[in-house]
């Protein structure tokens, strides 16, 4: 093989001057020689093109190349920048580039999108941890799903995560900055808030508007789709909506993450505060949920939620290619692993903790309403679930016919629930850029 001449002034590499000389990028690997970040070697006679036609023109004021990686300071920051507090300032963020109608699927085969199995009306704290924008999309993106109500519920007041006293209206903005990068519309109107206080007692309901669309969600007649209520926080509005319409929890199964350890079964975290999370958003609706309440409850205490990791690594490859959503996503998760104010480490695997409510609604074999791929224990209804000064669970009556009201889930299949989440955002990824 000759040698070829570096484009680069007086580089030793030299070649014959009746033969063509050329460069390649880094990226593209050929035999030859490597010189000043560049490739020297042989190239097709049908793919040699002269010299002038691949030197860029020259600039009168040319800019400094940045090193791979850095944004040019001219470049608008992609998605939507910092607040002040470490959150994402919604006010500059990029929709998509198509849009569809909640409940349908456009990036799916006509016949994958026909039928549905089950309806939900999914509740969260959409201002706290991002791993309820995870579980909103996955629901989304479940083409055998009928989403009636996405309600967006209070935090704790002061709440380390969101200290606004407006968690619920600062939740639901949250839930359009992502139904927007989704380019989801809400044609319907589904997106709801719900009350920004917790109960006050036992037997007082908050008046909101989520509190009056789950009753009239609840109390429909014209469908024989079975309802689920799905819950990553607290339950003030699921309650709320109870005390003010009891026939309600004969129409609908709830799933909620949130409880401590059952006694027997698993123990509290190390280092840890005795009382969880999100039954400490509201305590009166979460005692009432579990030991007052006739709501058919499958529970996901804090020991199983806590097995819905993901490696922070995996996540970026699957979400990259998403753009804007992708960018999103990965922003808010990191947003909290380094975010010196919340006492966090940044490790290489996050909890998706609120990821359960999807395999428990709409990951089910087609003959069984209870999960196939889950382990869990039913408490015996009579007494039920008791709970000490603590709000911890003292230790159940487990009933071996599985026939109470209370079913409380040990073990998730986080390969089902994993897989099947990046499997949809790869298709909804190829539909976007189709």
């Amino acid at each position: 093989m000759g040698r070829r001449r570096c484009l680069r002034p007086r580089c030793p590499i030299a070649a014959p001057r009746d033969r063509w000389s050329y460069a390649l990028p880094r990226q593209v690997r050929i035999m030859g020689r490597r010189c000043h970040g560049t490739v020297i070697g042989s190239m097709p006679q049908s793919m040699i093109k002269p010299l002038n036609l691949l030197r860029p023109q020259t600039r009168a004021n040319p800019q400094p190349i940045p090193p791979c990686g850095t944004r040019h300071q001219s470049e608008p920051v992609r998605g939507r920048r910092q607040a002040d507090d470490g959150r994402s300032d919604m006010t500059n963020t990029t929709k998509a580039t198509k849009t569809w109608p909640i409940n349908t699927a456009p990036w799916l085969e006509s016949r994958a999108q026909s039928r549905k199995a089950c309806r939900v009306i999914i509740d969260n704290d959409f201002a706290g941890d991002p791993d309820d924008l995870f579980q909103l999309v996955h629901h989304l993106l479940s083409e055998t799903a009928d989403i009636r109500l996405i309600v967006c519920s209070h935090l704790h007041a002061g709440d380390f995560l969101h200290s606004s006293p407006h968690s619920a209206a600062d939740g639901r903005k949250r839930v359009e900055t992502l139904l927007g990068l989704l380019g989801a519309r809400d044609d319907d109107g589904i997106v709801v808030t719900g009350s920004e206080l917790p109960l006050a007692d036992a037997s007082t309901p908050r008046p909101s508007e989520a509190c009056e669309a789950i009753i009239r969600e609840a109390m429909r007649d014209d469908t024989d789709l079975p309802l689920y209520y799905v819950a990553g926080g607290g339950v003030t509005d699921l309650i709320s909506a109870s005390l003010t319409e009891p026939a309600i929890a004969g129409r609908m199964s709830v799933v909620w993450i949130g409880g401590q350890e059952y006694p027997g079964f698993a123990q509290p975290p190390l280092g840890r505060f005795a009382k969880e999370y999100n039954a400490e958003i509201d305590p009166f609706a979460a005692r009432a949920l579990l030991c007052d309440s006739a709501f058919p409850l499958w529970q996901v205490p804090r020991d199983v939620y806590r097995q819905c990791l993901v490696s922070v690594a995996q996540l970026r490859e699957r979400l990259r290619p998403l753009g804007p959503l992708g960018g999103f996503l990965l922003d808010e998760i990191d947003r909290i692993r380094f975010g010196e104010r919340y006492g966090t480490q940044p490790t290489g695997a996050y909890c998706l903790g609120d990821s359960p409510l999807v395999g428990l609604t709409v990951l089910q074999t087609p003959w069984d309403t209870a999960p196939a791929s889950c382990s869990w224990f039913t408490v015996a209804d009579d007494p039920g679930v008791k709970l000490n000064a603590d709000d911890r669970p003292l230790p159940p009556h487990v009933t071996a016919t599985n026939q109470g009201r209370i079913h409380v889930v040990t073990h998730v299949d986080t390969w089902l629930l994993f897989e099947d989440l990046y499997a949809k955002l790869a298709a909804f990824g190829r539909w976007i850029d189709a």
